[in-house]
């Protein structure tokens, strides 16, 4: 079952691309998308954030790898053009005008392609960055905690050593009244 909201997400997404990336994805993978994308209000989709640190779906982020996998296909399915345009041609001209144009546009998608997984990766980089310094800081805090509990329990040990000796010199006084008392008794 195709989760309609994270459909929701990847056509928003995919409304901020270019023109020229939007025309690298399949036609018939927008159609699908926007014939059964449900739409949420809820959802905002902010192009100057990571889409990582954005509240999306799981299943967003595979929807885009699979795009990305139908743009790779196309690049391959494109090349494969080339090399069944060389077989048939006989047109040197043509056939090298052709092949430029086509290795020019192969690269630019090649190239839009890298840059997108380029920036997956730095922003996944960036995430687990970020979960570091999160954890750094809670050891920090734990560390704190830690030499403040062994603090108190330091002064709780001192207090108890405190009460230890007013209980171990009780009895002496007692013993000293009870002896001073015999002391009077005789006399």
């Amino acid at each position: 079952m195709i989760n309609k909201k994270s459909l929701y997400e990847v056509k928003l997404i995919l409304d901020y691309l270019s023109k020229e990336e939007l025309a690298q994805i399949p036609k018939e993978v927008i159609d699908f998308i926007e014939d059964n994308f449900e739409y949420d209000e809820n959802v905002v989709i902010d192009p100057k954030k990571n889409l990582t640190k954005q509240n999306l779906n799981k299943e967003t982020f595979k929807m885009l790898d699979k795009i990305i996998k139908e743009i790779e296909n196309n690049c391959l399915k494109t090349s494969n053009n080339i090399e069944e345009y060389n077989i048939n041609t006989n047109n040197n001209k043509e056939k090298k005008e052709y092949i430029a144009a086509v290795k020019k546009d192969n690269k630019y998608r090649q190239t839009d392609l890298d840059n997108f997984k380029l920036k997956a990766k730095v922003d996944e980089l960036i995430q687990e960055k970020n979960k570091l310094y999160k954890a750094k800081d809670l050891l920090e805090q734990y560390n704190e905690k830690l030499k403040s509990c062994q603090q108190e329990i330091s002064n709780l040990k001192e207090i108890n050593n405190n009460y230890q000796e007013y209980i171990d010199n009780i009895p002496r006084i007692v013993k000293k009244i009870f002896i001073k008392n015999k002391n009077e008794l005789k006399a």
